[in-house]
């Protein structure tokens, strides 16, 4: 009796499970039927009004600041919504199947991008998944993608927009003007200190006419000096100490001179170091490079003064000696 009931109620399970899973098959594709639903079509109840997207970004790491070419590279996950009427069902009429995911090739998306994207390879950093819609014709596409934007050192914008529709034709707008940081890994070069959220309605002059929203994240970051603390100005110190010290050597000692030559050379290679990692602009002059300069200076000043007193030096010597 125990064995019949056990093999009664799996038998039943069984059913159910073959049942849901051909349920879902059908809904499927009564869905995405040709007469029903074209994916080349914006979801509107009329093609005079918006479909309004929502757009949602979680940054999950920071992964590199190129400062010489000034491109920030990020690992984002974005969070797109709209409505398509075209897609609801009534989830009583379907075995109570409420959400369904469907491959996105499936369906109509919005051609959402990043305006100020730095390098060519933008659709091969773009990570897509399922697309989840729900029986009252809500669509969620959540992915992630490898942003790589154009932008200063410290304050980045990642300015987001519709490649070929207005807003006419496509609202964007925001599910916060904060931006999502609750996955975010540290970096180990630069400090978070804040990420908002911006909608801003741009327009172009060759067409004044049509009015484009762009959503901006904006990241401000604050680079860790421990780093350059240690293996820079330490250093720095260190060499320009030994130009001072120059002066409390003897003037008969030879090798006064070659050290303060060897100084002078060592600051000229921190200074070549220093080059190679700042971008190459003239707005403005980086604080650690004008601390260079002027170590430099300071040492080529001790350099002229230690070869006029040892002049002096030597010339008074050999007047003494006549």
């Amino acid at each position: 009796m125990f064995r019949q009931k056990v093999a009664l109620e799996w038998l039943q399970q069984t059913i159910l499970e073959l049942t849901a899973d051909g349920t879902e098959e059908r809904l499927y594709r009564n869905l995405l039927s040709p007469d029903r639903y074209e994916k080349d079509v914006r979801p509107t109840t009329h093609h005079l009004k918006p479909t309004n997207v929502t757009f949602g970004f979680l940054l999950n790491q920071i992964v590199e600041m190129d400062e010489r070419n000034q491109m920030l590279t990020t690992r984002s996950w974005l969070n797109i919504n709209w409505m398509d009427q075209r897609l609801a069902w009534n989830y009583s009429e379907w075995e109570g199947i409420k959400t369904i995911y469907i491959p996105h090739q499936r369906l109509w998306k919005p051609d959402i991008i990043l305006v100020n994207n730095a390098v060519r390879e933008y659709h091969a950093s773009l990570v897509s998944t399922d697309i989840m819609v729900t029986s009252n014709g809500n669509v969620t596409w959540l992915f992630s993608a490898l942003f790589r934007s154009s932008c200063p050192i410290r304050e980045c914008d990642l300015k987001f927009a519709s490649w070929s529709h207005d807003v006419s034709e496509i609202d964007l707008g925001l599910n916060t003007d904060k931006g999502d940081l609750s996955s975010y890994m540290n970096n180990s070069e630069f400090d978070l200190l804040d990420m908002i959220a911006i909608k801003e309605i741009v327009s172009f002059p060759s067409n004044v006419q049509s009015k484009w929203p762009t959503i901006v994240i904006r990241i401000k970051m604050h680079r860790r000096p421990l780093f350059y603390v240690f293996n820079h100005i330490i250093p720095c110190v260190l060499i320009s100490s030994m130009a001072v010290l120059g002066f409390l050597m003897p003037p008969e000692t030879g090798e006064k001179i070659n050290m303060i030559i060897t100084t002078l050379l060592s600051m000229g290679v921190y200074l070549q170091s220093i080059t190679e990692s700042i971008p190459p602009t003239s707005e403005a002059v980086p604080l650690i490079g004008m601390y260079y300069v002027s170590s430099l200076l300071m040492v080529c000043l001790a350099t002229c003064v230690n070869v006029i007193t040892l002049n002096m030096h030597r010339n008074g010597a050999a007047n003494q000696g006549r």
